[in-house]
């Protein structure tokens, strides 16, 4: 069984989106930081810090070690999203099942809403409802209030598949509270206010080079 269900499953898409933007923040080759110590550059490649002329502090490699390992989190992810998983005798994709599950949750959603949701393109999305249509896990009825656009609906069928992904995803979710016995409360209070403070860090990092793909600069 694997541990990467709802929320959990968000999160890490969130933080991949700002990694294929291109700017996460303090990697990549030749991303050059600012520190109180000097400048550094962490190369991901190599797995090491190269310091500049003021050296690095350990305050900074604890830092640098801190996104390494965010990387290996979005990396597992990156590689869970690309396998097939067992609901409970139902073969899915990670992306088919968090489509029916948005389609449980939200009665009548749309495509378009789902793609914003999922940071997926209208096109890739079209495309996932199609195939679970094709199963007759989805139905859509046109909206009233907007002809080219369609509600979705779970079917009878595609009702049974969300429960088994429910069961699945609490399933998971205990597990990974359990992995966590050993962390305090005020240990996972801290992690919550640091990852807060690193996702504004990459959400800044990403309006800028939104404003520079704006200007249609390249080097």
């Amino acid at each position: 069984m694997n541990s990467w269900p709802g929320s959990q499953y968000r999160f890490y898409r969130m933080n991949r989106a700002f990694r294929e933007e291109g700017i996460r923040k303090g990697r990549n080759t030749g991303r050059a930081i600012l520190t109180n110590t000097g400048i550094s550059t962490y190369n991901k490649g190599t797995n090491r810090e190269e310091s500049g002329a003021m050296g690095v502090d350990k305050r900074y490699e604890i830092f640098c070690e801190l996104l390494k390992t965010m990387d290996e989190g979005v990396d597992a992810i990156d590689e869970y999203d690309s396998l097939l998983h067992d609901y409970h005798g139902t073969v899915l994709y990670q992306a088919e099942s968090q489509i029916i599950k948005a389609v449980g949750d939200q009665p009548g959603i749309t495509a378009s809403e789902l793609s914003r949701e999922f940071h997926k393109t209208n096109s890739a999305c079209s495309q996932l409802i199609r195939k679970l249509k094709k199963k007759e896990w989805i139905r859509q009825e046109r909206n009233e209030k907007n002809n080219r656009e369609y509600n979705l609906y779970l079917t009878d069928e595609g009702k049974v598949i969300y429960k088994k992904h429910e069961d699945f995803e609490n399933a998971c979710y205990e597990r990974t509270y359990h992995m966590l016995d050993e962390i305090s409360e005020e240990e996972m209070r801290t992690y919550i206010r640091i990852q807060n403070q690193l996702n504004r860090a990459f959400k800044l990092d990403v309006e800028e080079s939104r404003q520079l793909s704006g200007n249609g600069r390249a080097d």
